[in-house]
């Protein structure tokens, strides 16, 4: 869960920046951050939570960053229970929401930004377009990690695969009653088909 929750928040922190990267070819007449998670907004709240009020311009950077790759990778960990519960679409869209209102509380709270009903309107959409892009990496990462550890047990499953579990455990249950029924003939219950529940 640690590891798939850290690699699913660094693929989906790579794919915001390369997010970024492909908004400003787009929007070439923009100057300066798209959006506040694209500004010093965050290491000015780690700065706040720190108490760490006199950074040189160099330290706010660097500090920048560190909250930028670090908050980014470990925030994936949150997404693990909510799409083993709820399956990637519905986690998705609850994760993609909280992330939203966690940077409309948290920016104005300790950033200084202006409440987001005052945001400028092209800054919530780019805030929204890429929590959309770090939700959906992060979806895309756990769905493929998990496929791959259920492939090498079968017990692992994901939300939303149990019917599809069940069916083919169901069908293969089917096929050896036939069988033994067949061999069986009027051998009663040893031809009968036997159902060890699902695996």
């Amino acid at each position: 869960m640690l590891r798939d929750g850290l690699l699913a928040g660094l693929a989906a922190t790579t794919a915001m920046n390369l997010g970024y990267w492909a908004e400003r070819r787009i929007r070439r007449n923009v100057e300066g951050p798209l959006d506040y998670d694209d500004s010093n907004v965050p290491a000015l709240v780690a700065a706040k939570i720190l108490r760490q009020s006199d950074l040189s311009d160099d330290a706010s950077f660097r500090l920048g960053l560190a909250v930028h790759w670090g908050y980014g990778s470990l925030f994936g960990l949150t997404a693990v229970p909510l799409h083993r519960k709820f399956g990637a679409v519905p986690a998705t869209a609850i994760y993609w929401g909280g992330m939203m209102a966690f940077a409309c509380v948290m920016f104005p709270v300790l950033g200084d930004t202006p409440p987001p009903w005052r945001w400028r309107s092209d800054v919530i959409v780019t805030s929204a377009f890429q929590h959309l892009v770090y939700a959906g990496t992060t979806a895309v990462v756990l769905r493929a990690l998990t496929r791959r550890q259920r492939d090498a047990d079968p017990d692992v499953t994901l939300a939303g695969d149990e019917d599809h579990v069940a069916s083919g455990t169901s069908g293969a249950d089917g096929v050896s009653g036939s069988a033994g029924a067949g061999a069986g003939g009027v051998s009663g219950s040893a031809g009968a088909p036997r159902v060890e529940g699902t695996v």
